[in-house]
């Protein structure tokens, strides 16, 4: 029982590991996990070698599986089921050892196993949703931006046009009306595959059953946010720079908005700046160095769009939110097909 346990944590860690590793590339988890790793093997040194003991040719486990164990649907469902092969071997491990009588090899063991709960949960916090992935164009859309105030008109010509997020931003509304809002903007967007996004507010997010949620600097921290909403749905987080973008990453964050890219009568998105200063172009060069979804937003119009598609040139998990220059355009349909025909002509 201890060999076989041994060789299944080792594995579940070292799948961790490489998780952390190769697709994160954070070096604390990295770190922690390769701790765990070796310290493991250190404390199942106390009981000989084990290995002695395999008998893999008769071992009626081995023939014995299930259809789940045959497919992983993200690299997140890879780590979530070697996160709790790992526990599970812990445990097997420490209660086998109790009967050695080696209390300090049994108190090690047991040490080591509420770390790895530790490090699992902290791996899959910055993992994020399973519904991660990258937008070309986001509509930003506010009743008040729409030019004759029918915002159900924008949203259909936005879709039409190729737009394949529409975020939800709503101040003024009561929350009955907002939720209500929500729930229609749910209905057309579903029917064409399209993302929603709800500006700040969690529980509306999750009661119109929206695909995420964007929040500011200023706003309930990732980790929070997750205890709300869970990993079914995205959680996006506003940027202003670089350090941010990273430190949002690190935290699991599925999304990041980037700006404003430009000078903007509207505010560009939460906890973004106020002062009308600009995080500018650099900063979506930089978000290359990255590896998560991102939108430039900020005073893009049909006129300056090519220069964020050229700076971002680099980046395929780029794209754009906009708010005025479609809510409030006559044509919101040849708005959204020009913001997207300056990409494809920039070639990203």
């Amino acid at each position: 029982m201890i060999d076989a346990n041994a060789n299944r944590a080792r594995e579940a860690v070292r799948t961790m590991e490489d998780v952390s590793r190769f697709v994160l590339d954070d070096r604390s988890l990295c770190a922690d996990l390769k701790s765990i790793r070796h310290d493991l093997a250190e404390a199942l040194a106390a009981f000989g070698d084990a290995i002695v003991h395999r008998d893999t040719a008769s071992d009626v486990g081995t023939t014995v599986s299930t259809p789940g164990e045959l497919k992983r649907e993200s690299v997140r469902s890879v780590a979530v089921a070697a996160g709790k092969r790992l526990s599970e071997a812990l445990r097997v491990i420490e209660e086998a050892s109790k009967l050695s009588g080696d209390g300090d090899a049994v108190r090690t063991i047991e040490a080591i196993r509420y770390r790895s709960y530790q490090v699992e949960q902290r791996l899959i916090m910055s993992i994020g949703s399973a519904n991660r992935r990258a937008h070309r164009l986001c509509v930003v859309l506010s009743e008040g931006l729409c030019s004759d105030g029918d915002w159900k008109r924008v949203a259909r010509e936005a879709i039409a046009g190729g737009a394949d997020m529409v975020q939800l931003r709503e101040k003024e509304l009561s929350d009955r009306e907002l939720l209500k809002r929500a729930k229609t903007l749910r209905c057309l967007t579903r029917e064409h595959g399209v993302t929603l996004i709800i500006n700040d507010r969690a529980d509306i997010a999750i009661a119109c059953e929206a695909d995420g949620v964007h929040v500011g600097q200023d706003d309930l921290p990732i980790e929070e946010m997750r205890r709300v909403v869970g990993f079914a749905i995205m959680v996006g987080v506003s940027c202003t720079k670089i350090e941010q973008v990273s430190e949002a990453h690190r935290r699991g964050a599925d999304l990041v908005g980037l700006g404003p890219v430009f000078e903007t009568k509207t505010k560009a998105h939460p906890g973004g700046r106020t002062d009308g200063s600009v995080a500018g172009l650099d900063l979506i060069g930089e978000s290359v160095k990255v590896d998560v979804p991102a939108l430039a937003i900020g005073g893009i119009t049909s006129e300056n769009v090519h220069r964020v598609w050229e700076a971002g040139r680099e980046n395929p998990n780029l794209g754009v939110a906009v708010s005025s220059a479609v809510c409030g355009a006559r044509d919101v349909q040849g708005a959204v097909e020009a913001l997207l025909g300056a990409r494809e002509a920039v070639q990203i």
